[in-house]
């Protein structure tokens, strides 16, 4: 199927003491975490393409460049909203916000990048795990006995900053000169 610009979705939480900016370790107060606020816009941005994928696609957030404008206490719904604005290819690019019941409280941009999964896993399964990450899954298989296999479910998820783009992602004409097409329609 083709994605094209226009494409949107929300997602909302309410925030508890587990996604306070305490608990996920990004700061001391108890309000919504900076991570928290990022991961509910990546969700959005998932949702608003993921009916629209080939069978056996799925999306990668490869970078994230937001703002968090406002503290957000317990208790408080969390909306966040996505709208796909470019598409280039296998990438995808969003205009992400979020809000609680009084402001907004984010505002910036998501790119995803477009992969097929068992290509993706096989992959990532290529990578030589270390001792301490390493799994082992028992399976019976009949007659062959007992094999062994690595499950790297223990990977830690990787921080969204991680992906924080360079200065010259930061205005319309570094995009303009990675190679996105900015604007609305096809």
């Amino acid at each position: 199927m083709a994605l094209t610009p226009g494409l949107r979705a929300e997602a909302t939480t309410v925030v508890s003491p587990e996604n306070t900016a305490a608990a996920v370790g990004s700061g001391g107060v108890e309000v919504f975490a900076t991570p928290a606020m990022i991961a509910l816009m990546e969700k959005a941005a998932l949702q608003a393409v993921a009916t629209e994928l080939e069978a056996g696609d799925v999306t990668v957030g490869t970078m994230v460049h937001v703002r968090h404008l406002a503290a957000t206490p317990i208790g408080q719904r969390v909306r966040a909203t996505a709208e796909l604005i470019a598409v280039d290819g296998r990438r995808l690019l969003f205009a992400v916000e979020a809000y609680d019941e009084v402001q907004k409280i984010g505002e910036g941009q998501h790119e995803r990048v477009i992969v097929n999964l068992e290509r993706f896993l096989r992959r990532l399964n290529k990578k030589p795990p270390t001792q301490s990450r390493r799994r082992r899954l028992l399976t019976a298989s009949g007659s062959d006995g007992v094999r062994t296999r690595d499950l790297r479910l223990d990977r830690p998820a990787c921080s969204p900053l991680h992906h924080a783009p360079n200065r010259s992602n930061h205005t319309t004409k570094g995009r303009e000169r990675q190679g996105w097409r900015l604007g609305r329609g096809a």
